[in-house]
Order: C-alpha cells, then structure tokens, then sequence
C-alpha cells in the first residue's frame, strides 16, 4: 500500500554556511519527487512529518546545533539528519542520510546495490595487519551527538589507563581534530600516555590496534587494515571489530566487503538527492 504525502520540513538554521543553505536548495526537488510536500523553513521549528537537519544536534553554543537540538527536542522520531561521509577519501563528495541519529543507532537504508556503490566509490582495503608499535585510543568531540551523555575524556582515560598495564606497546590517545582549539583535554592519565595532534595516516601507520566509541576513524582504521575494538555498539565498525577489552592479543579479522558496501548505501551525491533517487530509498524507513 502507498503511503500517503508527507509533510516534509528542511530546517534553513541548521546550515552554518551559504553554501550549506544553497546545498539544501539544491536537495530540495529530491523531497518533492515523490508527491510529497517539501519546503525549506526560516522557522525554529514546525510541525511536520520529517523534520531535516544539517549535521547532527551535537552540544555546542553555535547557532546551528543549537537549533538542530531545537528541532530534535521537539521532534525525536523521523528527523533526519545530513551529516559528513563516512568515507572520506573519495572523488566526488557525499552525504550521510540517517534517520534520529548519525551513528549504528540510526536507521539507515541498506540496498542490494551496495557493492555497486563500493566499486564507485573505489576504496583502497589493506590488509590486516600482523604488527605496529602503538595501541591507539580516538577520542572524540566533547558533546558529540554519538557519545550519549559520555564523558569523552574520562572514557579515553580508562581505556588507556587499563591497556596501559598490560601491554608493552606505546600508548597514545588521539585527540578529535576539532577540539584542538577546545579547552585543555582533562585525561587523568600517567607522563607515559601520549596526546596525539598527528595526521591520521601517521597515527594509522603506527598502530597495533585501534579502541574507539563511535568515532568515524574507527571505518579509517577497518579500512587501513588496523585490527580494531569497539566499545559502543553504535560504533558504524561493531561488526568488523573486536568488543572485549581484556584481551587485544586475538582481534577480529573478518571479511569486510559485505559491511563495506552496506556502510556504501548510507550516503549519496547531491545529484542523487536532487534527483529523488535518495528519498524514494529514505522514504520507505519513515515511521
């Protein structure tokens, strides 16, 4: 049975730029594609059937997460989210769309073209690898919509602390790009735990292994070949990666190409979007 229109909203104040608001334009006859009714709003919020926001409702005194966490406030379930890819090194620039959330908690379509999408995107996998000289931590952003409440820097302070009596491997607890201009980082962590400002391929190349919540550099890592652990299952990496803490000797390894490509039809190109392709996939998961 066909659903009937829907109400669609596209929250202007949640873009931070002119050209995420001429982006959010362009996306626009993507929503309309499918008879329902879609308009951009100046407004805090309205009510509507889906609510669309540009990037997550992160914690943060900007103007636009804040009202991006205007608009999830007062409207939990179908709010979509456009967020950042979640690979990075490619040609032609993409963009997440997930529903409530921006992480494994979301809900995000999953289509049998998948491997498709993945040949495009012309991804390099390296093997895994057998050897590295650190154990890396990835924090994250302070008040990152995918921590839940988690005080990142307490969680990187625990994880290091522990792994740090038991293995003979440098330990180091990478630092999210953006908080470098943040307030200190607070890690309760003995002199012989590194803060790394590195480049991510540095701090990938020289990596054993690689803990991380939800980080997005948890997919870099999988991808790098760097044997992973992840703590939170709405890590997008929980099912290509090892949970248990206590012992980093046996990781998992497994195959990645059936994860690659589901992770591969969670994002798409403006054209896609502009031209309905993304939503008629996006629509059948409103609820």
């Amino acid at each position: 049975m066909n659903r009937p229109p829907l109400n669609i909203v596209l929250f202007k104040k949640t873009c931070r730029t002119q050209h995420e608001i001429d982006s959010l334009q362009m996306m626009l006859p993507g929503f309309l594609s499918c008879g329902d009714a879609a308009r951009i709003s100046n407004q805090c919020y309205e009510k509507c059937d889906v609510a669309v926001v540009m990037y997550s409702p992160r914690l943060g005194a900007a103007p636009s997460t804040r009202a991006s966490r205007f608009i999830r406030n007062l409207h939990p379930r179908n709010l979509l989210i456009i967020e950042m890819p979640l690979f990075r090194n490619t040609e032609e620039w993409y963009y997440r769309f997930g529903f409530d959330h921006v992480h494994g908690g979301g809900r995000f379509v999953d289509f049998a073209t998948g491997r498709e999408r993945l040949n495009e995107l012309g991804l390099e996998v390296k093997p895994w690898k057998p050897d590295g000289n650190a154990i890396v931590i990835a924090s994250q952003l302070r008040g990152d919509y995918s921590l839940d409440g988690v005080d990142i820097d307490e969680w990187a302070s625990d994880v290091a602390n522990f792994v740090n009596r038991k293995y003979d491997k440098d330990i180091v607890i990478r630092r999210h790009p953006l908080s470098y201009n943040d307030r200190p980082a607070n890690y309760d962590v003995g002199d012989n735990v590194e803060i790394s400002d590195a480049p991510l391929n540095e701090d990938l190349a020289r990596a054993w292994r690689w803990i991380s919540f939800t980080s997005g550099s948890s997919i870099d890592a999988v991808l790098a070949g760097v044997p992973s652990v992840t703590l939170n299952q709405k890590n997008f990496s929980w099912s290509v990666s090892s949970h248990d803490i206590t012992d980093l000797a046996t990781p998992a390894t497994p195959d990645r190409t059936d994860w690659l490509a589901r992770l591969a039809s969670h994002q798409w190109n403006l054209d896609e979007i502009a031209s309905g392709k993304a939503w008629s996939h996006l629509r059948q998961l409103v609820s």
